[in-house]
């Protein structure tokens, strides 16, 4: 990919490690979903361009947007906060 291309996956994608030790108790999120789309940017513009190149899901839609870890996260302003309480 070049400087002016992303790939967005699936935040589900990819496969858990086996190998990792000690076994978590709590199972890998990583269900191998095959979603993927591709977004360009034109040089001379400030358009981009969308492609999906697979539209399926290998697991159901989530039904709680906090089910995503990145929705789960502190933003600066309470992350600031939470550094002057301690």
């Amino acid at each position: 990919m070049t400087h002016n291309q992303i790939e967005i996956g699936c935040d589900r994608s990819g496969t858990p490690n086996p190998n990792k030790s000690p076994p978590k108790a709590v199972p890998s999120r990583k269900l191998d979903c095959p979603f993927r789309v591709y977004a360009r940017k034109y040089a001379k513009s400030t358009t981009w361009t969308l492609k999906v190149k697979n539209p399926d899901h290998s697991h159901d839609a989530t039904k709680n947007i906090l089910a995503h870890p990145a929705f789960r996260k502190f933003n600066e302003q309470e992350t600031s906060q939470i550094s002057q309480m301690s």
